[in-house]
């Protein structure tokens, strides 16, 4: 699906002609990122695990005046993840920057955590992140001239948390898949960077709330206002929040950043 606009002249941070690939761009997060993205003047390949998600993220993005190829990719997959880059390559020309958003959580004492659920966390989280951007910087290094990498972990990739032992797991598994490849692409000018949102009022925070309500029995309701107290600065995250940090990691302002795991928490997690 091809979705094309004319792109607005107030940019501050302008990536015209740059091609952005964001995976779980269906997500609250993800589609931030496309909207901030194509505010930039960036041309968006945005992907999702469900085509009808990654569609919309393209309408979004024309309303803010950009340019957008939808497309489905199962992160888990290896070949899906080749055939999608493909397509980018195809429909784009080349790939610029990656941003990685997909991602999934489930909520579970550590003993139930069954086999099936910690290879599946992993295997979207981790293996995911990692396969992509192995497939997205082989392309950069092919054809050269760098290119810039951002991940998305969590501050559970650097807390543990109750009930959260594989999502922690797989979180600081990506912090390490980036600070892993920020040594190995840095002498062919690839950045790869990592933000760590904290909490973030999006479908997967909704998720949060109604389970811990189940679990600790507190209204819904509380749980907002003691989570939002618990951030020095007052509130939970936007997803705009954190797509802007990702934007500003993609630009040419953050050149000489590489391997660091930006946290976006309002001060929840300082290090």
């Amino acid at each position: 699906m091809r979705l094309i606009g004319d792109v607005g002249r107030d940019s501050v941070m302008s990536l015209s002609g740059k091609t952005v690939m964001i995976t779980g761009a269906g997500g609250g997060i993800g589609r931030a990122v496309a909207s901030a993205f194509a505010r930039e003047r960036a041309d968006i390949f945005a992907t999702d695990v469900k085509e009808e998600t990654a569609r919309q993220t393209g309408k979004e993005v024309v309303a803010v005046g950009g340019n957008c190829v939808a497309d489905r990719l199962d992160v888990r997959s290896e070949t899906d993840i080749q055939r999608s880059v493909g397509r980018c390559l195809e429909a784009l020309g080349k790939v610029d920057i990656l941003v990685n958003c997909a991602g999934i959580l489930t909520i579970l004492p550590f003993d139930k955590i069954t086999q099936e659920l910690w290879d599946g966390t992993m295997e979207v989280n981790a293996r995911g992140t990692f396969q992509t951007c192995k497939a997205v910087a082989s392309h950069m290094v092919t054809r050269g001239g760098g290119g810039k990498i951002v991940n998305v972990s969590s501050i559970a990739g650097k807390n543990g948390g109750a009930y959260y032992t594989h999502y922690c797991a797989s979180k600081f598994a990506v912090i390490g898949i980036t600070k892993s490849l920020a040594l190995e692409l840095a002498p062919h000018g690839i950045n790869v960077n990592a933000v760590c949102p904290g909490d973030v009022q999006t479908e997967m925070l909704e998720y949060e709330f109604r389970t811990h309500s189940r679990i600790r029995g507190i209204p819904e309701e509380e749980l907002r206002k003691q989570w939002a107290a618990r951030v020095p600065l007052g509130r939970l995250a936007l997803p705009e929040d954190v797509a802007d940090i990702i934007v500003f990691l993609a630009s040419r302002k953050a050149d000489y950043m590489t391997g660091q795991s930006l946290n976006v928490s309002g001060g929840m997690v300082m290090f």
